[in-house]
């Protein structure tokens, strides 16, 4: 048993191993994005369908917190493997290139730990805004699951809805370049399907980031709320 830990730990703590890490993470966090647009989508609908949403996933407490339990050990582990390859790729390379050779890179591969580090600021105010209510104490005064006012409320400040398009203007940058890498992370290779894992990065980007970014634009503008 001893042996076969060390073994995991070793081949986790490889630069290979810790790409895996990174891949299957990634595609955690990639596919509870979209299980979290699909029910803020529900805005759209109005205050019954919204509310009665948020309503039914605090009636399945133990289901909500498993779910939410893996999520955040995910996250966690997202963030620290790719700290960890960060700071294992500067120390390869001590003496930094006199040219750097950006013109295959992307400016999106190129800022994948900043614009991490930026998501995760963002998520911990996110839940600092709509879990805790730490930012806008005013909602502890709602219903707990009037999530409508508190999205329409919230949406009408220009300054909040610039800092969330920010923030998904980064993770739409973050994702379009994971996604497409996180297959040959986890060797996926294939000539016949190298194009469409490719494609599948910024497609992903664009439905998801625009799903998001039409609430906060829909409130702005009047169509909700």
């Amino acid at each position: 048993m001893a042996g076969t830990n060390g073994w995991l730990s070793r081949t986790f703590k490889s630069s290979l191993g810790s790409k895996f890490v990174m891949a299957l993470t990634g595609l955690a966090l990639s596919g509870f994005l979209i299980v979290h647009l699909s029910g803020n989508l529900l805005v759209f609908a109005g205050p019954e369908a919204i509310n009665t949403y948020a309503k039914n996933l605090h009636a399945n407490g133990l289901l909500v917190w498993g779910g939410r339990s893996v999520i955040l050990v995910a996250f966690l582990l997202h963030v620290v493997t790719a700290l960890r390859l960060a700071r294992a790729n500067r120390a390869a390379r001590p003496v930094a290139y006199k040219f750097r050779a950006t013109v295959q890179a992307t400016l999106a591969s190129r800022t994948m730990v900043q614009t991490g580090l930026l998501i995760f600021a963002f998520v911990l105010y996110h839940l600092a805004h709509f879990t805790w209510k730490l930012t806008h104490p005013e909602y502890l005064q709602l219903d707990p699951y009037d999530l409508y006012t508190m999205i329409t409320t919230s949406f009408k400040n220009p300054i909040l809805t610039g800092l969330y398009l920010f923030a998904l203007v980064m993770l739409a940058m973050h994702v379009r370049h994971g996604i497409s890498s996180l297959f040959q992370s986890l060797g996926l290779n294939h000539e016949k399907y190298n194009k469409a894992f490719r494609l599948a990065g910024p497609l992903y980007a664009v439905v998801i980031v625009g799903g998001f970014m039409s609430i906060p634009l829909a409130v702005m503008f009047g169509i909700i709320g």
